[in-house]
């Protein structure tokens, strides 16, 4: 696992150039996707460097010390919630509006199992009485699902959601981040994406640009096709 934080860290951290920023936009600060990996990035490094470590101790010898330890590890840990309240009600809802509803569905249970497993792992270490075996079984489904879930939003979620998702719904997604705040960092940068202007042959070329930004056709089309309207036949009304 700390091989994977140190290349989280390096695909965060790196300097590109202004080219790749355009085509790669999860690498520039600010942007949504680069504040959700840096967030795994403080995640993976909690339970690597703490809750992984203390977790270990308390099966070697459960002393009151290391019980309060682990209490304070999941206390930290309980700002997940953050995370996972802007994945649903910011990234959500937008795949949705695209006819992508199974990793939706999914993630969002899994998210409220992790919620009140960790919760669950506190209450138990909170009135400990001996119990080892049910609290290691506790702590160790926490660590595993939340790294799990690590791992099935920067391979499936956020890939996904970079491919359909137009820029000015990344920008409204990260103007509205604020408001349920961030996991385990202070504050993140503002992003001011650097817009593209579209020539004439934009449109036969795959795109068209409207007011409020720039859709690809393929996205125009998924958005007319989950309209709850039907259209009428207009191409008669221009014979």
């Amino acid at each position: 696992m700390s091989e994977i934080i140190n290349n989280r860290e390096h695909h965060i951290t790196h300097k590109h150039s202004g080219s790749e920023e355009h085509s790669r936009p999860e690498i520039v600060p600010g942007h949504p996707v680069h504040t959700f990996l840096l967030e795994n990035q403080e995640i993976a490094k909690l339970i690597e460097n703490s809750l992984k470590p203390h977790t270990q101790e308390f099966e070697k010898d459960d002393t009151s010390d290391i019980v309060y330890q682990l209490i304070e590890d999941l206390n930290l840990l309980l700002d997940i919630d953050k995370h996972y309240s802007r994945k649903e009600n910011l990234i959500f809802p937008y795949l949705e509006r695209y006819g992508i509803h199974g990793p939706t569905n999914h993630m969002w249970r899994i998210n409220d199992f992790i919620r009140d497993a960790i919760k669950n792992a506190k209450k138990m270490l909170s009135n400990y009485d001996g119990e080892k075996e049910e609290v290691m079984n506790a702590l160790h489904f926490v660590i595993e699902e939340v790294l799990h879930m690590i791992y099935r939003e920067e391979n499936i979620l956020f890939p996904m959601a970079l491919e359909n998702f137009t820029e000015d719904e990344w920008v409204k997604i990260a103007h509205e981040s604020d408001e349920i705040g961030f996991c385990l960092i202070s504050s993140v940068e503002e992003w001011k994406p650097k817009r593209n202007q579209l020539d004439e042959k934009a449109f036969t070329e795959g795109y068209i640009k409207l007011e409020t930004g720039i859709l690809s056709l393929k996205q125009l089309e998924l958005i007319l096709n989950h309209l709850p309207v039907e259209f009428p036949p207009w191409e008669n009304e221009f014979t």
